[in-house]
């Protein structure tokens, strides 16, 4: 499922919604969306008109439905389709050495663009948006950068980029992030590191660029085997860099040509503005779109807002891997509205101690995580509220201290106390009944 493809898949189940009279890029185009984010069902909505630019913009692509049905393209789902990774993944073989396995979904680079894209002047004719009244500038929202580590491997990363001028973004990468790491590479080396950067693309590569992958996975391969279908792909022009076929905008250059530049403050999903950080700067040497380019965009800030969709879309792949990383955690989940804190409530089997409790805290999915709330397997994480009544009962003093940087609250305590069960004969003579009674569809607490 290609960019075009999700808006047609979206306006035929009614969940994409046109504007075609003339909106303002400055503030008022994420007013807009703000406003109709708050609908009981909320849907994606395509802004045709803006003042300053040719091209238009969609926001809240994701917003409507699942990840599991969005993003999975031709598969059933993204969940079922982890699910059915043998079991040896990864272990004993690694995630990338399997999908190197997985010939079907590898991507051929062709050697042209595609035939839609044309050359476009500067920046200045892209839909820069926005999006709070004291943000430093415009900037692109939902683009994906592409870029080449020295040894070869391929990166991808969801990354703001503020204008700052007509061929000058930063690219605000966080401390630690890939993309950083590798561009440190670079300046080591003393060179520039080559960038693509690619708005409207499918839908299957911006959750591969948004996943914690391992460094030696190719995300844009994974993303073929995650929808079932290679993507189309061809190479940037100028650095030869991978990038699907099917995209609105691409943006070619390099950063490190020229000095870093203050990124910020902006907006952001914590409901305040960021501190004002150096950046380094993507110098934009070519660009290219299409006639009528719909460019995606979110709107950042507190609940409810699209960028909460696209961290929670994260959430099959996180579990996925803990539960095969470690045969003692058996289900995870985030705090619903601080999935962008990445705080989470992992359920664990009784026999996990205290060194396996660090050795999880360790683990790189973990890093970052600003809360972590431990629940045994009595716990039913798909009702918010036991976890919440769960994590009140157990001794605060004793169970609720920092990792690091990271809040833990263990919740499998209860001490010496003896836990209420049902008996079990009559709890399973009482179910048997419901059932005859069609009294068993609703269950509380």
């Amino acid at each position: 499922m290609n960019f075009r493809q999700h808006l047609a898949w979206l306006k035929s189940r009614h969940q994409l919604h046109t504007i075609d009279q003339q909106v303002d890029c400055h503030l008022e185009a994420a007013e807009i969306v703000r406003q109709l984010s708050h609908q009981s069902f909320p849907f994606a909505i395509h802004l045709q008109k803006l003042d300053s630019s040719r091209f238009s913009v969609v926001a809240n692509l994701f917003f409507p439905c699942g990840s599991d049905d969005v993003f999975s393209g031709a598969r059933d789902g993204f969940c079922d389709a982890l699910a059915a990774i043998p079991d040896a993944v990864p272990g004993t073989l690694s995630l990338a050495a399997w999908l190197n396995t997985q010939s079907d979904y590898a991507y051929l680079l062709q050697d042209q663009l595609c035939s839609d894209l044309k050359k476009v002047e500067t920046l200045y004719d892209l839909p820069l948006l926005r999006y709070w009244p004291g943000d430093a500038g415009p900037y692109l929202s939902l683009s994906v950068a592409i870029v080449r580590a020295l040894e070869g491997t391929i990166h991808c990363g969801v990354y703001r980029l503020q204008f700052q001028g007509p061929r000058q973004l930063t690219v605000h990468c966080l401390p630690g992030s890939r993309t950083q790491q590798i561009y440190r590479d670079y300046q080591q080396a003393g060179q520039e590191m080559p960038m693509v950067v690619v708005m409207g693309i499918d839908p299957a590569v911006l959750l591969s660029a948004l996943l914690p992958l391992d460094t030696d996975v190719d995300p844009i391969g994974f993303a073929g085997w995650m929808q079932g279908e290679a993507i189309s792909c061809c190479a940037s022009p100028e650095h030869g860099l991978p990038m699907p076929s099917h995209c609105e905008v691409v943006l070619e250059g390099v950063v490190g040509r020229d000095d870093p530049k203050m990124d910020g403050p902006h907006g952001n999903f914590r409901g305040t503005y960021t501190t004002p950080v150096l950046c380094p700067v993507m110098t934009v040497d070519q660009i290219w779109g299409r006639e009528d380019a719909i460019c995606p965009v979110t709107v950042v800030g507190p609940p409810p807002a699209e960028s909460y969709c696209l961290a929670r879309a994260r959430l099959p792949y996180v579990k996925w891997r803990m539960t095969r990383d470690f045969e003692w955690v058996t289900d995870v989940k985030w705090i619903e509205t601080a999935e962008y804190h990445n705080a989470l409530i992992v359920q664990i089997k009784d026999y996990c101690n205290e060194n396996g409790r660090d050795v999880l805290f360790g683990h790189q999915l973990m890093k970052g995580a600003s809360m972590v709330v431990l629940v045994d397997q009595s716990a039913d994480l798909s009702c918010p509220e036991q976890i919440v009544w769960q994590c009140f009962n157990v001794p605060w003093r004793e169970v609720v201290y920092y990792h690091k940087e990271t809040l833990v609250v263990d919740a499998t305590q209860i001490g010496s106390r003896q836990r209420l069960e049902s008996d079990s004969q009559v709890r399973r003579r009482v179910e048997q009944r419901l059932k005859r009674w069609n009294l068993d569809m609703h269950r509380g607490l």
